[in-house]
């Protein structure tokens, strides 16, 4: 309206210079973005792109710089991702001779436990019988092939047969025989006091 006070804020006109040097940088942007998602070395863009821009002021020096430190910070990177991957394997190292030192430790105490067991029954410590190509047996040593070892025996054995028993005792009764004889049980009684077969 007419009379009425109005801020704005007036921005100068964008001139050519300027348009073309926001698309040179989009453009820019683009290539190397496009190189890092193929695979290839976004700095040999950059080079490329400096070199292209060559006749601006700065960049000679610019290019001197990375060119320069390239190789270094390259190199320098490289180093560092490989003191991670060795930092990495060494923690997994780590952690696989903890769980085979945990695993070889459960196995010689099964191995003995298993030795125990053989023992008290008298059978073959490395296959119980059960494998006709044994060194130790060549399958004939089945539990009770041997005589049991009396502590093993004590240890293993004598508690579950002390339960059975403990079982076997507390055993409900069983029924009694019918009270009823069966009808032709009086002819097969007179039968056998005759010497006769039924």
């Amino acid at each position: 309206m007419a009379g009425e006070w109005m801020e704005a804020e007036v921005l100068p006109p964008q001139t050519e210079s300027a348009a073309g040097t926001e698309q040179d940088s989009t453009a820019t942007a683009m290539a190397v973005l496009d190189a890092i998602r193929t695979g290839s070395d976004p700095q040999k863009v950059m080079m490329s792109l400096l070199g292209q821009a060559a006749d601006q002021p700065g960049a000679d020096m610019l290019l001197k710089m990375v060119g320069e430190g390239g190789e270094d910070s390259n190199e320098a990177l490289r180093e560092e991702l490989r003191e991670e991957i060795k930092e990495e394997q060494a923690e997994a190292v780590g952690a696989l001779e903890a769980a085979a030192e945990r695993l070889l430790a459960e196995n010689r105490a099964l191995m003995r436990r298993l030795e125990g067991l053989a023992a008290a029954i008298g059978a073959c410590p490395a296959c119980f019988g059960d494998d006709l190509l044994c060194e130790t047996c060549e399958g004939a040593g089945t539990p009770g092939s041997r005589l049991p070892q009396a502590a093993e025996f004590h240890t293993y054995v004598r508690p579950a047969v002390d339960r059975v028993g403990a079982a076997l005792r507390r055993a409900p009764a069983r029924r009694p025989w019918p009270r009823h004889a069966p009808a032709n049980l009086a002819a097969v009684e007179t039968a056998a006091r005759a010497g006769a077969r039924p």
